[in-house]
């Protein structure tokens, strides 16, 4: 279970800065369980910001406290993601447009820059494909296949792979 809210604002049509606060309930294995805060700043680069595929690379920055329920202990670490991601709208010309389906694919890195938390998904990849509509500026609704392999250290190879259906909705305060 996940929640997080975030804040993004525009800088520029090729620079947006993002920050958020997510909190997350995990089921790590049969016997643990977690419960995670995270604060994350980050930018998101366009590189064709008026073009009608959206090419876009996303860079953040985490700081994450993790409490294990079994061990009742908190424990914090650092964590960098970056994705690049590719938006096509499907109906309209431009992704800007309300009444939009659009597809979406993108493909994220995580990696711990620091000290990696006893948990099965702290270093990742994600593979993501799915559909979209924005029925206006403040509502966009998503259905997105997400493929991801996890590993506990950067070290060791991969020791999990998930495939997810992630149904969103989004909600957008101007």
């Amino acid at each position: 279970m996940n929640a997080t809210p975030a804040y993004e604002r525009t800088i520029s049509k090729h620079l947006d800065l993002l920050s958020a606060f997510g909190f997350s309930y995990t089921n790590q294995t049969s016997t643990t369980d977690t419960f995670e805060g995270r604060l994350m700043l980050g930018t998101r680069f366009y590189f064709s910001p008026e073009k009608r595929i959206q090419t876009r690379l996303t860079l953040r920055f985490e700081r994450r406290h993790l409490y294990d329920f079994g061990e009742e202990n908190w424990e914090t670490s650092h964590r960098s993601r970056v994705r690049g991601e590719v938006i096509i709208p499907l109906n309209k010309p431009h992704y800007s447009e309300d009444e939009m389906w659009y597809a979406i694919a993108d493909y994220e890195y995580f990696f711990v820059v620091d000290k990696d938390l006893n948990e099965r998904f702290a270093n990742r990849t994600r593979t993501r494909f799915g559909i979209g509509y924005r029925h206006n500026y403040n509502f966009r609704f998503e259905a997105i296949f997400m493929h991801q392999r996890s590993r506990n250290q950067i070290e060791t190879g991969f020791l999990t792979t998930d495939n997810i259906i992630r149904l969103r909705i989004k909600h957008y305060l101007k």
